[in-house]
């Protein structure tokens, strides 16, 4: 299931690339100005992902599923933990 996951999300970005990049290419906007602008969201979704840290996951021991630490209660880290 993840795997599918990923191909269909894979290529809906693949997608929603092409249009944004067709987008800056063709619109009326200078396409080295709208191209900075396209990089520098890259960059704040890239520091926004890293500095929320929303890939630090704990596994679960009764359902041994990852879980976000953003959702977990501060006081099951210690059971989680252990």
């Amino acid at each position: 299931m993840d795997v599918i996951q990923l191909i269909i999300r894979l290529v809906s970005f693949g997608v929603s690339l092409f249009v944004l990049l067709e987008f800056v290419v063709f619109c009326k906007v200078d396409t080295i100005k709208a191209s900075v602008c396209l990089f520098t969201t890259v960059f704040l979704v890239l520091f926004l992902f890293i500095f929320l840290k929303r890939y630090n996951m704990t596994m679960c021991k009764e359902c041994h599923n990852q879980i976000p630490h953003h959702i977990l209660p501060k006081n099951m880290f210690k059971s989680f933990m252990m």
